[in-house]
């Protein structure tokens, strides 16, 4: 409860407010919204529904952890399997995650304090469909099998936005994997993620054995650094039980054949570069083969 302050007074036993009613209210307002909305629950996921409404065409496979069963997207399954049946298919997958193409707001007004952030496809032409037919295109031309799979509660996935940091996301994803692996008699896995996917890689690691190649780029690989750098990017934190890639290293199980990059920009305003570089020495000195290498980047942010 909230109350405003009351003591007795030294002289004559009066009591008197510590503080004037208004700015105890205000107070109280803001104690209010701070413990009512933590972080989890102070997020406020804006989307584009046109995207979304067109996801309906695109394939999905259903995901299964801790008793919960959600539908993940599936973009280029048709491409990637006529690239599978083609002769020379050296049966490896590449499971592209995407990464959530969002932009962070925080909202400091009393009565809706939280995070805000803007979910834009553009990039992915504001068409599920049309980013579809993309994708399938890709593997065709490359004669590979690229699948460009998406986590919970974007892309049309459902799910909620909270799982794509936690223990919860990374068992929904490794449990698409399952099945999309079986689906295509794949032998091995290429994981790809850049940003928050990078995450995903660096978390998956340590579930799959199968895993004969890595990327991760410009991905927020300590998230508790990350905060430091970007104390908007704090709701990586309001996931339940969030998984924090780089204290995975020590479970990722020794490959001599499989090879870790990790590519990072040394202008980057989102995720800052020392941590990724730590994650890269970290995999290095737990024996594991990592190729670490800086890059410019295309965005105006030094990021993408």
């Amino acid at each position: 409860s909230c109350r405003v302050s009351r003591k007795s007074g030294a002289h004559h036993g009066e009591e008197f407010f510590m503080v004037p009613k208004f700015v105890g209210l205000l107070v109280c307002v803001l104690s209010m919204s701070a413990v009512a909305c933590g972080r989890e629950e102070s997020l406020n996921i804006i989307e584009q529904p046109e995207f979304n409404q067109s996801s309906a065409l695109v394939p999905d496979v259903e995901a299964e952890f801790a008793g919960r069963a959600i539908s993940l997207k599936v973009f280029g399954l048709a491409g990637a399997h006529e690239a599978a049946q083609r002769d020379g298919w050296n049966r490896r997958l590449t499971v592209y995650f995407l990464s959530v193409p969002g932009r962070v707001h925080q909202n400091w007004w009393p009565l809706s304090v939280g995070t805000e952030i803007r979910i834009d496809y553009a990039q992915y032409q504001n068409s599920a469909e049309l980013f579809n037919e993309q994708a399938n295109r890709i593997s065709r031309a490359q004669n590979v099998p690229i699948l460009y799979l998406s986590p919970p509660a974007v892309f049309g996935s459902t799910g909620e936005y909270s799982d794509i940091y936690s223990a919860s996301g990374i068992g929904f994803l490794n449990s698409a994997i399952d099945q999309l692996v079986e689906e295509f008699g794949a032998d091995e896995v290429i994981l790809v993620g850049q940003s928050s996917a990078g995450n995903i890689v660096g978390n998956l690691l340590p579930l799959r054995s199968d895993v004969g190649c890595a990327v991760i780029s410009s991905a927020p690989l300590d998230l508790v650094a990350h905060e430091g750098f970007s104390s908007s990017h704090d709701h990586y934190l309001g996931a339940v039980s969030p998984l924090n890639p780089i204290e995975q290293v020590s479970l990722i199980s020794p490959n001599d054949d499989r090879i870790v990059y990790v590519g990072y920009s040394e202008t980057d305003q989102i995720v800052g570069p020392s941590y990724q570089i730590e994650y890269a020495q970290l995999l290095a000195a737990s024996g594991h083969n990592v190729i670490l290498q800086s890059a410019e980047a295309v965005d105006r942010w030094g990021h993408d």
